[in-house]
């Protein structure tokens, strides 16, 4: 089994890196890292030096490489040794990785969209198209559609860009997905995608 952890750190500034704050978070991190035996950890709002983590995790017997994520990405991403890693798309708001080994093939993205806060709905329903296009090209060229989706969407399972078709089409049903895997709208193929923050939810 392959253990992810994705944490949007919020230290944005040189400030938060300096403050109390941002160290204990840093070290939280590790130890999540550490306790759980994760093997790939997406972070955003982190401008800590992705390589010192790295460092800090090798002391602890971890070892650890950086992704080949673009420097203005607004999510990093560390990946354990024992895997390839290899960058096929990726944006401001999102990079798509290769990642695999002799025991396992699959595509991770790793994602921070545009803050509700400082844009519109309609903001990041046009970032969402573009990832999904993007997507689909990678997994083209990777030739199957395995793929894992990590990252703040700043959206609600329940919101449009989260549930439409022509979006990230993810659905609270695993069984429906895993045996359905896409959905014909108006005479088009929809991959279908399991989102289990559904299960978060208090009704």
């Amino acid at each position: 089994m392959i253990n992810i952890l994705y944490w949007n750190a919020g230290i944005r500034t040189e400030e938060d890196r300096h403050s109390i704050r941002g160290e204990n978070v840093r070290q939280k991190i590790i130890e999540l890292i550490l306790e759980n035996n994760i093997d790939v950890v997406i972070l955003a709002e982190y401008t800590f030096d992705m390589k010192l983590m790295c460092d800090m995790l090798s002391v602890n017997g971890k070892d650890f490489k950086t992704a080949p994520v673009p420097e203005d990405s607004r999510a990093k991403m560390l990946v354990s040794m024992k895997f390839n890693v290899e960058l096929i798309r990726d944006s401001k708001y999102y990079f798509i990785c290769s990642i695999n080994n002799a025991l396992t093939d699959f595509l991770i993205a790793g994602l921070h969209f545009p803050s509700k806060r400082y844009a519109e709905n309609r903001d990041r329903e046009i970032v969402a198209e573009q990832f999904m296009d993007a997507l689909c090209e990678a997994q083209s060229e990777a030739e199957h559609k395995k793929v894992i989706i990590a990252g703040d969407f700043n959206a609600d399972p329940f919101e449009e860009v989260m549930l439409k078709a022509n979006y990230f089409h993810a659905l609270p049903y695993a069984d429906i997905v895993e045996n359905k895997r896409e959905r014909d709208v108006y005479g088009k193929n929809y991959q279908m995608f399991y989102n289990p923050m559904w299960n978060f939810l208090v009704i």
